[in-house]
């Protein structure tokens, strides 16, 4: 675990974590994948949680807002007992952010749809405030001028880029004897995929 903390007014307050967590388990059936963790975040403060595929990182952050339920332990949150029965989960998630690794968009919205929808429906934003809220998220990674794409249209999944590929590399590969030259970028994959048939022709 590596930490680093940006620049700090001296105040008390940033002296209490904004995230506790004390004895941390969690189980799926007979294994064991969270083994007591403990945890102190401070107020400002970067956290980051490194290790190898399966060894619980995910778990344990999904573990934070409760996204799964831990088998024993305690999260506090700004104070709050997350693990408590009275605690109003939604609004404590409303103050969690969690950026998923899969990207979990809705493929009929548009860019700026996706960005602005949990501004509109959670948090009760108007449709104009969400707009610019969203317009400042999507300039902020150099998506402002896809805010009207659908979502679909920006995201290639990876099933849906081999599909791609295949059908380019088959045009190549009726192409690439013939005398009207596909692309570059068609020819390169088509040199590397079709020898036989690349090979009767120079690279360019």
């Amino acid at each position: 675990m590596h930490r680093c903390a940006l620049h700090r007014v001296r105040d008390k307050r940033y002296d209490l974590p904004l995230l506790h967590v004390r004895a941390l388990r969690k189980s799926f059936g007979t294994t064991e994948v969270l083994r007591g963790i403990d945890l102190k975040v401070l107020p400002q403060e970067l956290v980051f949680i490194i290790g190898p595929s399966g060894s619980g990182k995910s778990t344990l952050l999904r573990c934070c807002n409760r996204l799964e339920e831990p088998t024993s332990g305690a999260i506090m949150f700004d104070g709050v007992d997350l693990m408590a029965r009275a605690t109003d989960i939604n609004a404590m998630r409303r103050r969690i952010g969690m950026v998923f690794q899969s990207f979990n968009l809705y493929p009929h919205m548009t860019a700026l749809g996706n960005v602005t929808l949990a501004l509109r429906k959670v948090v009760r934003k108007s449709r104009a405030d969400a707009k610019t809220l969203g317009m400042a998220a999507l300039d902020r990674v150099g998506l402002a001028g896809k805010a009207k794409v659908l979502s679909r249209r920006i995201v290639r999944r990876p099933a849906a880029a081999r599909r791609d590929r295949a059908r380019a590399g088959a045009r190549a590969g009726r192409n690439c004897c013939s005398t009207s030259r596909p692309p570059r970028s068609i020819r390169s994959w088509s040199a590397r995929c079709l020898p036989s048939c690349a090979s009767s022709r120079p690279p360019a």
